[in-house]
């Protein structure tokens, strides 16, 4: 469990390197969307994800 105070959001930067061929298909959004998923599920199972917790692409 990552140390914050109850209630507070909790945020991560991350990077990730995709062939130079394989640019402007969605495939480094999909892992992000699997991580984020993965992450979320080990954190806390039963609640679904709010709204403020989506991905944004930069």
């Amino acid at each position: 469990m990552l140390p914050t105070a109850p209630g507070q959001p909790v945020s991560a930067d991350i990077a990730v390197a995709v062939a130079e061929g394989r640019h402007g298909h969605g495939i480094g959004t999909l892992l992000l969307e699997h991580l984020v998923h993965a992450a979320r599920e080990a954190v806390s199972p039963a609640s679904p994800p709010k709204r403020s917790q989506r991905i944004t692409r930069c």
